[in-house]
């Protein structure tokens, strides 16, 4: 019954906006972003709950997907704001540099995002971190921006 409430105060702030959130943006400010989340990926207790919880956090994770501009937008929110952004195409097309540049740069709250040197260098996996400890990484199909909870 929550995530019906969810979904429909989040249908109700659904104006269409481009496709780049920012880390830490309300609920309200997403839907401004994208417009309604697909209704039925909304949930109260997303996946990553149990794992935030361990971290020191006591309250859950909601989740929800939305599509804007052929992008799917999955984002996790903690106390009413985004801690947790995938991007992936809609079409399961490659992520060019440009696309993740573009995602990168809408998600820098004007703060530079650091190449990290990655262990595997064979791998597809990039990674950035930015200096307020919010953390970035791709691989060929999607790219995930996330903030540690306060106080880690």
């Amino acid at each position: 019954m929550k995530a019906i409430g969810f979904a429909i105060v989040c249908g109700v702030f659904g104006v269409a906006c481009s496709a780049n959130a920012r880390i830490g943006e309300t609920v309200n400010g997403i839907q401004a972003r994208y417009g309604p989340p697909i209704p039925e990926t909304v949930r109260d207790d997303a996946p990553s709950t149990r794992t935030h919880k361990k971290m020191g956090a006591s309250d859950s994770i909601r989740s929800a997907t939305y599509v804007k501009d052929a992008v799917r937008i999955y984002v996790e929110f903690s106390q009413g704001r985004s801690v947790k952004e995938t991007y992936r195409k809609s079409r399961h097309e490659k992520l060019t540099p440009e696309d993740v540049e573009k995602f990168l740069q809408a998600s820098s709250d004007g703060k530079k995002w650091v190449p990290v040197p990655s262990e595997r260098p064979a791998a597809s996996i990039r990674k950035w971190r930015r200096e307020d400890g919010a953390t970035a990484y791709t691989d060929d199909y999607s790219l995930t921006i996330a903030v540690a909870p306060k106080g880690f």
